[in-house]
């Protein structure tokens, strides 16, 4: 089969699921039940509708309260899903329990989330409204929201260079530890910080980023957002944005941001606790609790004049789970020492791949983006495959690269839950990005006129889990700145070092990872 057939099926997958979701609804509208207690359950159904349309009056006319739109600085509402944003505090607030996106959706590990929407409403100044999600359960719905969606898909085509040059500075040395980042999320909050930037220093982040001018870089960046994101009661991905302000300083107009990054704004006193406090819950609420050991306790210093930070959220079922009768103890061979480990265990028909250099299989995750899966072979190394071409090629266009074949996959994987914390400042600086760390160049003179601030450092934490369940993964990345038909059969077994990418219903590389310690 060849390899543009393949990645065609992949890429239109979603449109197959919604034609065979739209069929399936049609004929369930035909099936008529018919009760033995007929004009009793008559009753209860006509009790149980007219309750159904109260409630849904009373939501349209709530929104129609407290939604009214995108709101940016000087509103006096804002809106983040479904939590009631006041900036001045005269309407009382109404916490959820809920993931990022206000749905009520239980995390990982069946720990569920309460944000404190109130303590985050002390210093809110703007935030943005996201986009309607209709639930994958409303067929018909649903289907036109995901065909609307596609005029953003191969935004990031042209991001192939930077996310290239981040897999290698970021992943190139995992030679012995696991490492994971999501090039997604670290090219989001560039962009961000290109906007409030200007001279050499916007200049140099825009090459990185491979735009032309920051009209261009806005334009892609709100499609690679709208192209990430999924809320519909199944999956979730999305990624969000947010400033905050050091109390002290006057900045520019923040439109921009809330306009193309979804970003959010709030000025505070960074000596204040309760301000460190606020940030670190939004970190923990915009990553669905999910990422709380790697957030820690947040802590701004005094000298902050501006903290930039972006994240993910993903969570997403497999397409077909794994049994987990069939999760066995087996062998990893780690670049350290051989590793005793639970191997989740699939036979099925997929897609086998192979190159020059490795061989790789791929899992997908509902109808919402793909697992896959790398395999390098035998004498070849983990930083010897990240930097060969045709791997980097197949990282950010699998289906389109490489030998292939239809058949039976045995595949046998180990289940990992894997993060990492690490500050990326030399690997940005690596990219050519190397003026906002200069205090006496660095030039972000029309957002703050009246301070000279540079970039004094640059996080990101990651982490990635896979079970017989699903695929979770969460990233923040803080910017702080200062002053077929199967013709054969193959068994697949990830039992040495291997590398693993997330893909988004678009394919872009939500999360890439180095698995050397399971």
């Amino acid at each position: 089969m060849k390899s543009e057939n393949i990645f065609e099926a992949m890429s239109f997958i979603d449109a197959e699921l919604i034609e065979k979701a739209d069929k399936a609804h049609k004929k369930a509208k035909k099936t008529v039940f018919v009760p033995k207690e007929r004009h009793k359950n008559r009753w209860i159904n006509f009790a149980a509708t007219a309750m159904v349309v109260v409630m849904l009056c009373s939501t349209v006319l709530l929104n129609h309260i407290f939604y009214p739109g995108s709101d940016l600085i000087g509103d006096t509402t804002t809106t983040t899903g479904n939590d009631i944003y006041v900036t001045d505090g005269d309407v009382t607030t109404v916490p959820d329990n809920d993931t990022p996106g206000g749905d009520a959706t239980t995390p990982p590990n069946d720990d569920i989330y309460v944000p404190n929407d109130t303590l985050l409403l002390t210093y809110s100044l703007a935030a943005p409204s996201y986009p309607e999600m209709p639930k994958y359960t409303s067929y018909n719905e649903w289907r036109d929201a995901i065909r609307e969606q596609w005029k953003y898909y191969k935004a990031g085509n042209n991001l192939t260079g930077f996310f290239n040059n981040s897999i290698q500075s970021i992943l190139g040395d995992a030679t012995t530890e696991n490492a994971v980042y999501s090039p997604v999320n670290i090219y989001m909050t560039l962009a961000m910080l290109a906007e409030i930037s200007t001279g050499n220093t916007r200049a140099q982040i825009l090459n990185a980023l491979d735009a032309n001018s920051i009209e261009e870089l806005r334009t892609q960046a709100n499609s690679v957002w709208n192209a990430c994101y999924r809320d519909d009661g199944k999956t979730i991905s999305r990624m969000a944005s947010s400033l905050w302000l050091n109390e002290e300083i006057k900045s520019g107009d923040t439109s921009a941001l809330a306009e193309n990054y979804y970003a959010s704004v709030f000025q505070g006193d960074m000596s204040s606790d309760e301000y460190s406090e606020a940030y670190t819950e939004w970190l923990k609420k915009e990553t669905g609790g999910f990422l709380d050991d790697v957030i820690g306790d947040k802590k701004f210093d005094r000298d902050t004049v501006m903290t930039l930070v972006s994240t993910l959220y993903f969570e997403a079922s497999w397409d077909s789970k794994f049994n987990k009768e069939l999760t066995k103890e087996g062998i990893f061979h780690s670049p350290t020492g051989d590793i005793t480990c639970d191997f989740m265990n699939r036979k099925s028909n997929s897609t086998y791949f192979y190159g020059e250099m490795f061989s790789a299989t791929c899992k997908e995750l509902g109808n919402d983006g793909y697992m896959f899966f790398i395999l390098p072979d035998e004498d070849v190394s983990i930083s010897e495959l990240l930097s060969n071409d045709e791997t980097l090629a197949f990282i950010n266009d699998p289906g389109n690269v490489g030998n292939n074949v239809s058949c039976q996959v045995n595949l046998s994987l180990p289940k990992f839950d894997i993060s990492m914390k690490k500050d990326l400042k030399s690997d940005i600086e690596a990219l050519g990005i190397t003026d906002c760390f200069d205090g006496d160049i660095a030039d972000f003179s029309e957002f703050f006129p009246e301070n000279k601030p540079f970039v004094s450092e640059m996080e990101h934490g990651v982490r990635v889990s896979i079970d017989e369940e699903s695929c979770s993964g969460a990233a923040y990345f803080q910017v702080v700145t200062w002053g077929g038909s199967p013709s054969e059969e193959i068994d697949f077994t990830l039992d040495r070092p291997f590398i693993f990418v997330v893909t988004g219903p678009d394919g872009l590389p939500l999360f890439i990872g180095v698995v050397n310690q399971p």
